[in-house]
């Protein structure tokens, strides 16, 4: 299991913050970006990747990527190297092959009262291995992306994928 929950968890991944200083706005991150990190942030944000700036240190690019940008990049990255990403509320987390988590959610009641909802299990395979897991420190799960290895769609009318 790979959990990403900050900009700083993206270093792996060729993605690797600087400073915070080279934005006036205060609302992005200089990040130098290797050959890797240039190929899954152009794909995060459908761009061309021989259209980043200059690398600062030791990238091969480099760019300002908004505060909360990790999220849609986390995506991108885990997507590619797991077969099963969940999309969660404070992280993204990625199962291994033959990977599962048993997951519960509370919900509010009418009296403001709280219940557990029913156990369920996300699954990468049909083999029966339980990830032991703190769920409660992920937040809700938004949503659960499988097995995706293109992240573009097909035209429907001319079947063009750029």
């Amino acid at each position: 299991m790979k959990t990403i929950d900050c900009m700083r968890d993206l270093v792996p991944f060729g993605i690797l913050p600087l400073t915070g200083e080279a934005d006036s706005l205060s609302m992005r991150i200089l990040c130098d970006l290797t050959t890797d990190g240039r190929r899954i942030v152009a794909e995060a944000y459908g761009l061309k990747e021989d259209g980043f700036a200059d690398g600062w240190n030791d990238g091969v690019g480099s760019c300002l990527l908004p505060r909360d940008g990790w999220q849609i990049v986390a995506v991108i990255a885990l997507v590619k190297n797991y077969h099963t990403v969940l999309i969660c509320e404070n992280c993204i987390v990625a199962l291994s092959d033959n990977e599962e988590i048993v997951h519960a959610e509370w919900q509010s009641e009418e009296d403001g009262g709280l219940v557990m909802t029913e156990p369920y299990k996300i699954a990468n395979s049909e083999r029966e291995t339980v990830v032991d897991c703190p769920t409660w420190m992920w937040g809700d799960i938004k949503r659960v992306v499988k097995g995706c290895t293109n992240t573009r769609n097909t035209h429907q009318m001319s079947g063009r994928v750029e």
